[in-house]
């Protein structure tokens, strides 16, 4: 599992990664910690801070996701 991949991820909460170790262990790569997913918070990641375009980027993929419809509880952090 690549860390530095999944950190690129236009979201906190989408840039995680999640793989058995050879005994069996769960690996978690969490690159930008898991406080987002816990309290439902979704936020772009730095990279998708870095320029106006990405932040175009997260807020169409944030609008096409749709997620508040499944997840009433989840808060949208806008770039």
């Amino acid at each position: 599992m690549c860390a530095e991949g999944i950190a690129n991820f236009p979201e906190t909460v989408t840039a995680l990664g999640v793989k058995l170790d050879g005994q069996g262990k769960v690996i978690l790569a969490a690159p930008h910690g898991i406080k987002d997913v816990i309290h439902l918070e979704v936020r772009p990641t730095p990279l998708f801070l870095s320029t106006n375009k990405l932040r175009e980027v997260y807020e169409e993929r944030v609008r096409k996701k749709d997620w508040v419809a499944t997840w009433k509880m989840l808060e949208i952090f806008h770039s």
